[in-house]
């Protein structure tokens, strides 16, 4: 899915990564959680353990828009998620996690 709702401590898996990665988008997730980049080609998970929005892409199709949003518990940096100075793919995904977040 693109926009995905967790608690704190869950993990989330990327399978079937054959030629696809998973990295955040920086200044899109939440002050002091950890930045991440999977390694091209392997499938990979993550535990969240910080509460926010995190916003990530694939990095070899983002162009086509591949990527998507995690919210994990409570979306404490909404107000810095809809500040963003985002354009393109960025932005869809933005626009998804924003709606999705003021929906809960």
């Amino acid at each position: 899915p693109l926009v995905i709702k967790i608690a704190v401590g869950d993990t989330v898996a990327w399978e079937n990564m054959s030629s696809h990665d998973t990295q955040a988008l920086e200044g899109l997730i939440p002050e002091g959680a950890e930045w991440w980049h999977s390694s091209m080609g392997e499938n990979f998970q993550r535990t969240f353990t910080v509460e926010g929005i995190y916003v990530y892409k694939c990095t070899p199709n983002f162009g086509a828009g591949m990527g998507g949003a995690i919210i994990v518990g409570n979306p404490v940096n909404l107000d810095a998620i809809k500040a963003a100075d985002v354009s393109g793919a960025a932005k869809r995904l933005v626009k998804k996690a924003i709606q999705a977040a003021e929906a809960s």
